[in-house]
């Protein structure tokens, strides 16, 4: 058993000298350049986090400032859905005008504005002919 207790210590580094080089394999550095390089990168996670805290802040800030900013989106919104509706109003008011030219409504009202042009006619020249009896009445 002597033998065997002289082994182990032998033996344990040899797996100890295989971990490492099997690290260095899966990982590309020793677990010591590892262990400093983690210490490096904790730091670095600190001032990532510090820098994110300042963001959110600034932030926050921001988001009570833009209270403007949040009201135009909203009547950018309010705008957009009023021209939806005069979209859709214009659409219908095409749709009637071109159902009142099928029953033939708007041209029985140019049908009238002819009449009325007509009757404003003759009673122009009514008027210019009674005009014209008055003055020859008087002169005689």
């Amino acid at each position: 058993m002597a033998v065997a207790q002289d082994m182990t210590p032998q033996t344990i580094s040899l797996l100890e000298d295989r971990l490492q080089r099997l690290f260095f394999l899966l990982h590309g550095r020793t677990p010591d350049e590892t262990a400093e390089q983690e210490a490096t990168n904790e730091g670095a996670k600190v001032a990532v986090a510090e820098r994110l805290l300042n963001l959110e802040r600034s932030l926050q800030s921001l988001s009570a400032q833009s209270r403007a900013v949040s009201e135009l989106l909203q009547l950018e919104r309010k705008q957009e859905e009023i021209m939806a509706q005069i979209e859709d109003l214009r659409a219908r008011s095409a749709g009637i005008v071109e159902r009142w030219y099928e029953l033939g409504i708007i041209d029985m009202g140019e049908c009238w504005s002819e009449w009325e042009g007509r009757l404003k006619d003759v009673d122009l020249t009514v008027t210019r002919e009674e005009a014209r009896r008055r003055r020859e009445e008087e002169a005689v």
